[in-house]
């Protein structure tokens, strides 16, 4: 018998272990609400209309307060370091806005600019022209009912 028992515990621990399933990559689509919006280094104020809102779905970014919302095409690699986005027209023709993302958990970072030039780093100094945003997920509980 203790030989047996001897045999298990030596081929339990000589056992490889378990890997750990890798993680899902982070993902961009969902809603999401805007908690800071700087452009040239300037805070944007709070919107009049509530807090503005970003879906992110399929290829698209809609951006809404309480009026109509806006609707861009974008293109989203996130195999770059850091990785990209591009808010494109609704034609054919190069990118409105380039930038880049990083998503942390809960929280979405985009810093971008008009033109060719994509920045480099997450930030916004002043006198420039880009802009940076810093978006947090929306929980089903924190989405109100429609209507309100």
């Amino acid at each position: 018998m203790n030989t047996t028992l001897f045999a298990g515990l030596a081929l339990t621990l000589a056992a490889p272990a378990l890997k750990e399933r890798p993680s899902k990559p982070p993902t961009v689509e969902g809603e999401w609400t805007v908690v800071e919006d700087v452009t040239g280094g300037k805070p944007a104020g709070p919107p009049r209309d509530g807090p503005t809102r970003i879906t992110i779905s399929e290829g698209v970014w809609e951006c809404s307060t309480a009026g109509a919302p806006v609707k861009w095409r974008i293109a989203i690699d996130l195999k770059k370091s850091p990785a990209e986005i591009d808010f494109l027209p609704d034609k054919a023709g190069p990118p409105t806005y380039r930038g880049i993302l990083k998503v942390d958990g809960d929280s979405l970072v985009v810093c971008y600019q008009g033109g060719q030039d994509r920045p480099t780093e997450f930030a916004s100094p002043p006198g420039s022209n880009l802009s940076l945003l810093t978006l947090r997920r929306q929980k089903p509980a924190d989405t109100p009912p429609p209507g309100k």
